[in-house]
């Protein structure tokens, strides 16, 4: 069956091989269409492609963060999961959250 499910509600979706699995605050759901043609159907901001595998939903995220040296994003619903970010696209999500870098010179 088609379920309809509002754009707000959406905090993450995630390529699963042809599929992409939409991860709300209590539900995955796997869809049979591309990351690609689900992200073109939201508005970004706030839907912002991180990594070739994931899209996040701006106002769901919590904390920029590391794991293993990647930088990664923390999200509502997902307290223990860190959501990588491509090392190309670090820096545009960044500015994105209003993130500056730090200055060097600062302790």
């Amino acid at each position: 069956g088609t379920r309809l499910i509002r754009p707000e509600s959406v905090l993450l979706l995630e390529a699963d091989r042809r599929y992409t699995a939409v991860h709300t605050g209590s539900e995955r759901l796997l869809v049979s269409q591309p990351l690609a043609h689900l992200h073109r159907r939201l508005e970004e901001p706030p839907f912002v492609r991180i990594h070739r595998s994931y899209v996040v939903n701006l106002r769901a995220v919590r904390a920029h963060d590391r794991a293993e040296g990647q930088p990664c994003l923390r999200l509502d619903g997902f307290p223990e999961r860190c959501v990588p970010v491509s090392r190309r696209r670090s820096g545009e999500v960044r500015g994105l959250l209003g993130i500056g870098d730090a200055d060097p010179s600062q302790p």
